[in-house]
């Protein structure tokens, strides 16, 4: 093969490489780029629901696909409440605040009067959307006062 005939290989080549190192950027982007998909829904808790257990219990002791403004009363000292936003993906009001306190019964500490807020994102994330609230300490009782959807946290 001549030189003329190499280079116009070489140029003949050239476009179909930049083409496939185009298509595999493209797909590692659209890779890295697809959204995490929601994790399944726990039982009991159904799409579009904030649910409220005591940890290690098969069923929530509350599961709503609205605010809850009551209080639910005070926990089992011993295991902790787990919540799991279940919404669909609604921007603006899809998150839910959980307000709540705790106290440390039979000790000198009684605990924090002060209203602590946990949020939580919608399942599948990119943030929490599901987890402990309050901690877990053997003398420890969390109060949780109520649940609140509404915007990014």
């Amino acid at each position: 093969m001549n030189r003329e005939s190499e280079a116009n290989a070489a140029m003949f080549r050239a476009p179909f490489r930049t083409i496939a190192i185009g298509a595999a950027a493209l797909a590692v982007t659209a890779a890295l780029a697809t959204p995490a998909s929601a994790e399944p829904s726990p039982a009991g808790c159904p799409k579009g629901n904030f649910c409220l257990w005591l940890e290690g219990a098969s069923t929530p002791v509350w599961s709503s696909p609205g605010n809850m403004n009551e209080a639910i009363g005070v926990w089992n000292p011993t295991r902790h409440i787990w919540a799991f936003d279940n919404a669909n993906e609604d921007p603006g009001s899809d998150h839910v605040r959980d307000y709540w306190h705790y106290k440390y019964l039979g000790s000198w500490d009684n605990g924090s009067e002060t209203l602590n807020v946990t949020c939580f994102h919608f399942n599948p994330g990119p943030c929490t959307y599901e987890g402990a609230i309050g901690g877990n300490h053997p003398h420890k009782v969390v109060h949780i006062h109520k649940a609140i959807w509404g915007p990014e946290c």
